[in-house]
């Protein structure tokens, strides 16, 4: 881990390097411009520590049962997933954008500019939260191993996936989010977040660990971890469109248009799930139908998507010829 992490950051050195930043540690704590990040940066640690805390309270939480740590780890990492390959490369690319509309004051152009990476952000995400909804129990056949591969070992990471599944949702719009806060030198919106979903979590955390019998436990835990992701969400998202001029573009729509094709492509990843053999055909065979069901799924919501014209797709691919021109 400790090497992964090095490397990711010399990664990051060599693109400043490249970019014409050579980064170079020196002693600067009497550099102003360093107090003054460092003053801004405060906010940003209150929401990492605010992080940490949410994740040790789950491990305590899910720890009341037998496996339940195990499982619910699982399913966190599921939701986690769709996040770090959706909402935050969109995130990453759009914040020096974002800075560039900030500083030439052209806020219009900037909250279409949010919002159509909210647009993305959703496209990449909602298949992912319909579906460790409606294939939380082939999901969970496939990854069980060990001691988990029982009926009740499955059984929990299948009630913990499905009760976190829409909290991709509104860990996708917090990234997304944070990355516009920052550009307008908001650091205390994503805070304020933060607050907000802890203050929805933990009565729910509560109610869960009172519980203390069987996956009741864990389907509490995760409601009250999604009701949270998605308070933060919307309180987050009002506080960016209080702020910003009227724009074109729009929220609600691609969250509904992505919602809905999501919902559709059920049907087909469904009837292939269904098909699949039972009475225990071995892991291999599991996986196999599993990804079967995944891509029909994936095929039918991108059928849906161009059927309906949605502008994600076409955002989506002239971003990635970019990336490759400029690589």
């Amino acid at each position: 881990a400790t090497t992964s992490v090095a490397a990711h950051a010399g990664i990051q050195w060599w693109g400043a390097h490249r970019a014409g930043l050579t980064l170079v540690p020196r002693a600067g704590w009497r550099d102003p411009e360093v107090r003054a990040l460092s003053t801004v940066a405060l906010p940003s640690l209150g929401v990492a520590a605010l992080i940490g805390l949410r994740y040790l309270a789950v491990l305590v939480v899910a720890g009341a049962i037998p496996g339940g740590v195990v499982a619910f780890t699982m399913a966190v990492n599921f939701l986690n997933l769709p996040v770090a390959l959706g909402a935050k490369p969109v995130a990453a690319a759009q914040l020096p954008r974002l800075a560039r509309l900030t500083l030439e004051r052209r806020l219009e152009t900037f909250r279409d500019e949010w919002a159509q990476g909210l647009g993305l952000a959703f496209f990449l995400t909602a298949p992912a939260a319909v579906a460790y909804l409606a294939l939380c129990q082939p999901l969970s056949e496939a990854v069980a191993f060990g001691a988990m591969a029982t009926s009740d070992g499955v059984r929990l990471i299948a009630v913990s996936l499905a009760s976190v599944s829409f909290g991709v949702l509104g860990e996708a719009v917090f990234i997304v989010n944070t990355s516009a806060a920052y550009a307008l030198a908001d650091a205390g919106a994503p805070l304020r977040a933060m607050l907000v979903r802890t203050a929805v979590t933990l009565p729910g955390m509560a109610a869960a660990l009172a519980l203390a019998d069987g996956p009741a436990v864990l389907v509490v835990l995760g409601l009250s971890l999604t009701a949270g992701d998605l308070a933060q969400a919307v309180a987050f998202s009002r506080h960016l469109v209080a702020r910003l001029p009227r724009g074109r573009a729009v929220i609600v729509g691609p969250l509904a248009r992505s919602l809905a094709a999501a919902a559709l492509m059920v049907v087909p990843a469904g009837m292939i799930a269904w098909a699949a053999p039972g009475d225990d055909p071995g892991r291999a065979v599991q996986v196999g139908w599993t990804l079967a069901a995944i891509l029909a799924g994936l095929a039918a919501f991108l059928g849906l998507q161009r059927l309906w014209h949605a502008p994600e797709p076409r955002q989506l691919l002239a971003g990635i010829r970019r990336g490759a021109a400029t690589a």
